[in-house]
């Protein structure tokens, strides 16, 4: 179910590894792709790691990163060395992220900043479901917004109709 366009391909059979270079492309199921400038694909487990400027997009989704892990297998990715995701209005920054793109569910660690028209999130650790909108922090968190600035251990934000739960221990 996916198609690979690159520059240059090696296929080897004794470690079931694809290596692929410049201007690499891996169109997925339902419209996904990848593109960067490196891929390491073990096509034994699925497991396929990109580097070099790579660049996602998924419908109104996108993301960039230096490097990626994707598990074709299980639709599953993640970063570790710092990436931005964008949907709509929101952008989401972080050191690590990772992401299940079949129920559109993401978790963000260390170092993440979530900027929106309507405010600014800074924490070390939250969700983002992409489906119902909506942001589950599980760490300290800042809010600042139209409505003043707002801190809490733990709680979600609405983000269409900025609603926000927070509680503090």
């Amino acid at each position: 179910g996916m198609i690979l366009r690159c520059n240059q391909v090696m296929l080897t059979d004794h470690d079931r590894i694809a290596k692929a270079e410049g201007m690499v492309k891996l169109n997925g199921k339902d419209g996904f792709v990848i593109l960067s400038q490196k891929m390491y694909w073990n096509t034994s487990d699925q497991e396929a790691y990109f580097e070099g400027d790579v660049r996602c997009r998924h419908h109104d989704l996108s993301l960039e990163t230096p490097t990626l892990w994707f598990n074709s297998a299980r639709n599953e990715a993640r970063y570790e060395l710092g990436g931005v995701l964008r949907q709509g209005g929101v952008r989401i920054s972080s050191r690590h992220g990772m992401g299940d793109l079949n129920r559109r569910d993401y978790t963000f660690r260390e170092q993440v900043i979530v900027n929106h028209p309507e405010m600014e999130l800074q924490t070390a650790l939250c969700g983002y479901m992409a489906q119902a909108d909506c942001l589950i922090l599980m760490a300290r968190s800042r809010i600042h917004s139209l409505q003043g600035t707002f801190e809490g251990d733990a709680g979600y934000y609405q983000i269409q109709s900025a609603r926000l739960l927070l509680h503090t221990e």
